[in-house]
């Protein structure tokens, strides 16, 4: 399973980059472009294991940003979501673009901090019933 040591290694870049040089100062959005990049790298892999748990990761951003600019991550989700081979992995990209579509609809959700791919993904599909059903229980 390549799905968590993946997500892990770009959450450990993430958190660690500040340390790479102890003479540059890293902003938050300094931070949010190097994510930007590993995430297009991830996204563009042949692994399926690594395009979910990448797509996961842009899920969260978007959530924990929602003013990042992410349209060329964007425009790879779609094109996932429509014409990937795997029915679960075009639910999974509609998913993840219907999040970074109205992050703050999602914004506050205990799943934010799910590090399992099945648990977000699961808990992400629940909250996107209730946005097409239009029910704003929470």
């Amino acid at each position: 399973m390549m799905k968590i040591p993946v997500l892990l290694a770009m959450s450990i870049f993430i958190v660690t980059l500040p340390s790479l040089s102890q003479t540059r100062v890293f902003t938050p959005e300094m931070r949010i472009d190097y994510a930007k990049k590993n995430a297009l790298m991830g996204l563009r892999s042949g692994n399926n294991g690594v395009v979910e748990s990448t797509m996961m990761f842009v899920g969260k951003m978007k959530m924990s940003y929602p003013s990042a600019e992410i349209d060329q991550l964007l425009r790879l989700i779609d094109g996932i979501a429509a014409t990937h081979s795997s029915a679960s992995m075009r639910f999974k990209a509609y998913i993840v673009s219907n999040i970074c579509t109205d992050p703050m609809w999602y914004a506050g959700e205990e799943f934010l901090d799910a590090s399992e791919p099945d648990l977000f993904y699961g808990a992400a599909a629940i909250r996107l019933q209730q946005k097409l059903f239009g029910l704003n229980a929470r």
